[in-house]
């Protein structure tokens, strides 16, 4: 499973670069909970270009990433791995500073080149694979990676638009169904 992070883990503060500034996404647990129940491999694919622009450093996304996932502990109340490897792009093609504007491996979504690099070292297997992020470029990575789906979140993990090679369809949890019954049902369903 690719995870994007801002938007999907934690809230997207706009080029979070410190662990106060650190939330996380309402029923994220529940997605995590289901994953590590299914033994799932959790990817984080992430585009930083804060660091590409200079608004801060890889130590700043470290920080963030420990608060995260400190957090994310606390509220699983598992000392377990979370996530098990993650990748970070920090180029941007117009803001990024000099040596950050050109991405020679491919990696800023919606380019996969994040989820083909972890699929490699992992050995994944991209056909039982899905990407869940927040925005349309997060789809399109899952998509030319050839992943099994990509997930949406368009309104938390309540409102979700599932992308397959054959199909689109947007989803609606009812308000009587528990996150993580919606989420077994269309997120981990074969």
């Amino acid at each position: 499973m690719f995870l994007d992070r801002d938007g999907v883990i934690i809230e997207d503060r706009s080029f979070v670069s410190r662990p106060d500034e650190v939330r996380l996404c309402a029923n994220v647990e529940d997605m995590f909970d289901l994953a590590v129940r299914r033994g799932t491999a959790i990817v984080l694919v992430t585009n930083q270009s804060g660091i590409g622009r200079g608004y801060y450093g890889w130590e700043a996304f470290e920080a963030v990433q420990a608060r995260m996932l400190a957090l994310l502990g606390e509220r699983l109340r598992s000392a377990a791995p979370l996530i098990h490897a993650t990748v970070a792009c920090p180029h941007h093609p117009a803001e990024g500073m000099d040596g950050f504007r050109i991405d020679p491996m491919g990696f800023r979504k919606p380019l996969p080149g994040m989820i083909d690099f972890a699929l490699d070292r992992l050995a994944l297997d991209r056909r039982r694979s899905i990407m869940i992020g927040d925005r349309d470029i997060d789809v399109a990575a899952g998509m030319k990676a050839r992943l099994h789906r990509s997930i949406q979140l368009l309104d938390g993990f309540d409102h979700l638009r599932v992308v397959d090679s054959a199909s689109e369809t947007q989803l609606r949890r009812p308000m009587s169904e528990p996150v993580s019954a919606f989420l077994s049902r269309h997120v981990f369903a074969d």
